[in-house]
């Protein structure tokens, strides 16, 4: 995986990461203080991507020690058939190659962990929407319909991520045992 094709999954991840940080932000000063024009805008670009970028760094490596702590070792052990120790060789074996099976494992591991931190992003996001509506749009007529479903709405997508995330892990097993059975067979001839 190139270095540029990590550092675009960061961003996606940070992206979410920055909705939530602005929710929150909002629900604690408001908007009155917020009259931002489009020249700040442009000259805080790149210190922008770069919080969006630091931010999903954060995300990924928090998203990654509570997916593994909770999931990913039951979904490994599944699909190693309780010998997930050899995962670990097979993962190895797999990238230490330079051929189109790397790169299809490089590619759905970086959708593992877009869907992974949105997954997360979206339940933070939903937690700072709640937040969000009952510090500052209490009074709105529309106030409860536009809490639930903002609120469904997000955390459905946080619950898609995860099942997307769970569904692209599990294959990500299997296929990882799977290439590396066919590479240890093409070197054994």
């Amino acid at each position: 995986m190139s270095t540029t094709n990590l550092f675009v999954e960061l961003v996606v991840i940070g992206v979410g990461a920055m909705v939530w940080l602005v929710l929150l932000t909002l629900a604690i000063f408001g908007f009155q203080w917020l009259q931002v024009k489009v020249e700040i805008l442009v000259a805080l670009a790149i210190p922008l991507l770069s919080l969006i970028y630091l931010l999903g760094i954060i995300v990924d490596r928090i998203a990654d020690s509570i997916f593994e702590k909770i999931w990913s070792k039951q979904i490994r052990k599944t699909a190693y058939g309780g010998t997930e120790l050899n995962f670990y060789d097979d993962r190895r074996l797999v990238l230490s190659q330079q051929n189109p099976i790397t790169e299809r494992l490089l590619y759905a591991l970086s959708r593992t962990r877009i869907c992974r931190g949105w997954s997360l992003n979206a339940a933070v996001i939903t937690l700072t929407f709640i937040i969000l509506m009952f510090s500052q749009f209490r009074s709105n007529s529309n106030f409860w319909r536009i809490l639930v479903y903002g609120s469904v709405s997000f955390l459905t997508l946080s619950v898609i991520c995860w099942i997307a995330w769970r569904m692209l892990k599990y294959s990500d097993y299997i296929k990882t045992k799977e290439y590396a059975e066919f590479l240890r067979s093409n070197t054994q001839k």
